[in-house]
C-alpha cells in the first residue's frame, strides 16, 4: 500500500524539479542569474514559493543542482565507456555525448556559452581532461607526463569549441556529421605521439 502512495508523490517531484529547471533555464538565456528573482521563476513556472524552498534554498542553490546533475549524467557516460578504447573508438561515444547534448541543448548551450560563472565549464574541462590523460597514458605508455597534460588539454578544448560552434549555430549539421569531425580530430591528432620527441 505504501508503494502505491509513493509513486504519484514522486512523479510531482520530479514534475516540480522539471518545471523549475526548464524555467530557470529559460530566465538564464535572457539574463543573469543576479537579475531574476524567485517571484518571476515561481510565477513563471506557476507554483508557490513554499513549494520552490522544499526543493532548493535560493536560485545559486538550484543552478548547482542543475549543474551536478549534467555533471554526474557526463561523468557517467564516460565512466560507462572503454576510455581505454576511446582513441581507437571514439565516434560511437561522440555519437552517445552529441545526442545527449542535443537532448539538451538549451542547458548545454547556457552552462557551455553564456553564464558568466566558469566554474562548470572549468570543473567540466578538469573532469575530461583527467579521463583523456588516463587513456593517453595507457595507450602510449613511451611518452610523458607534459606530453599527456597538453594532448588532452588540446583535446578536450577543441572538442568543447566544435561542440560550442555547434550549438551556436543551432545544432543544424547533424550529429553524424560532427561525431565524424570530432572523430577525425582525435585520430589524427594522436599521431603526434608518434612523432619523435625533440
Amino acid at each position: 500500500m505504501n508503494e502505491i502512495k509513493k509513486h504519484p508523490v514522486d512523479r510531482r517531484v520530479r514534475k516540480t524539479r522539471h518545471l523549475l529547471r526548464q524555467g530557470l533555464i529559460s530566465l538564464l538565456m535572457k539574463k543573469s542569474i543576479h537579475e531574476i528573482t524567485i517571484k518571476e521563476l515561481v510565477e513563471l513556472v506557476d507554483i508557490n514559493r513554499g513549494t520552490f524552498y522544499l526543493h532548493c534554498k535560493d536560485l545559486n542553490d538550484l543552478l548547482h543542482q542543475i549543474e551536478d546533475e549534467m555533471m554526474q549524467e557526463l561523468t557517467t557516460m564516460l565512466e560507462t565507456n572503454n576510455v581505454g578504447e576511446l582513441q581507437k573508438q571514439s565516434y560511437p561515444f561522440f555519437i552517445e555525448l552529441l545526442r545527449y547534448i542535443e537532448d539538451n541543448a538549451d542547458l548545454c548551450l547556457l552552462l557551455l556559452t553564456k553564464t558568466e560563472d566558469r566554474a562548470f565549464f572549468n570543473k567540466l574541462k578538469r573532469t575530461i581532461e583527467k579521463d583523456c590523460f588516463n587513456t593517453f597514458s595507457q595507450l602510449y605508455r613511451h611518452s610523458d607526463a607534459f606530453s599527456y597534460e597538453t594532448f588532452s588539454a588540446f583535446t578536450v578544448s577543441g572538442s568543447i569549441g566544435v561542440i560550442q560552434l555547434w550549438l551556436e549555430n543551432g545544432h543544424k549539421e547533424s550529429i553524424e556529421t560532427v561525431a565524424t569531425t570530432l572523430t577525425k580530430i582525435l585520430e589524427h591528432g594522436a599521431k603526434f605521439f608518434e612523432l619523435p620527441s625533440s
